[in-house]
């Protein structure tokens, strides 16, 4: 049985229909509590607490400049918001994962922004 969390991220091929996975990360608690607080955000809910009862599981969140710009501010300043719970998630230890991270993050925000100024749509996704 697959237990843990699962995150992708890349952009959409409109020639051949698919999505081009650029960036993966597993048990990134922080990065997938913005992911996910974000995802509520755009579709105008109010974000559960908890892990149990979320509806952000094999979803695709699409992020634009501004999405980018925030998640970028909040990695360079280290004020990702901690995720409440979610063991299955890496929750224990989110802060090292977080720092650990860091760089792999801030470069996925570069070349995000790139796509965007390409004209691609930038997308992210998760499965625990």
């Amino acid at each position: 049985m697959h237990m843990g969390l699962d995150m992708n991220a890349g952009w959409v091929n409109d020639d051949k229909k698919e999505d081009v996975v650029e960036f993966r990360w597993r048990k990134h608690a922080k990065l997938q509590e913005f992911m996910r607080q974000l995802w509520y955000q755009k579709q105008g809910k109010e974000a559960p607490v908890g892990v149990m009862g979320c509806d952000f599981n094999c979803e695709t969140l699409y992020l634009d400049e501004v999405d980018i710009h925030e998640l970028k501010q909040k990695l360079e300043t280290f004020t990702l918001p901690q995720a409440k719970d979610g063991f299955f998630w890496g929750q224990e230890y989110q802060d090292d994962s977080a720092r650990e991270s860091v760089t792999y993050d801030l470069d996925f925000c570069t070349k995000a922004l790139a796509w965007l100024q390409e004209g691609r749509k930038v997308w992210y996704s998760c499965w625990w």
